[in-house]
């Protein structure tokens, strides 16, 4: 029994990002997209970032995911 939650980016070929949970052990109060103020000398695109907040085993935690920039210019450059 899995469950998800959804964040759509402005990344244009269609990169989102989700948090899959089980229901049983995490409930999702809110969630919302963060967007980075992106430095205009970055010549890369900054993914806005999925945030979850919920509550699992009594405790309400804080789930933040990400989905980085590839190595599209090799190891070195990034």
């Amino acid at each position: 029994n899995w469950a998800y939650v959804h964040g759509s980016t402005s990344d244009p070929r269609g990169i989102d990002q989700s948090l899959l949970y089980q229901p049983d052990y995490f409930q999702p109060i809110s969630s919302t997209m963060l967007k980075f103020n992106q430095d205009e000398e970055v010549d890369y695109f900054v993914r806005e970032v999925l945030y979850v907040k919920g509550v699992t085993y009594r405790d309400t935690v804080h789930v933040l995911v990400l989905h980085w920039p590839s190595r599209r210019d090799g190891k070195e450059k990034t």
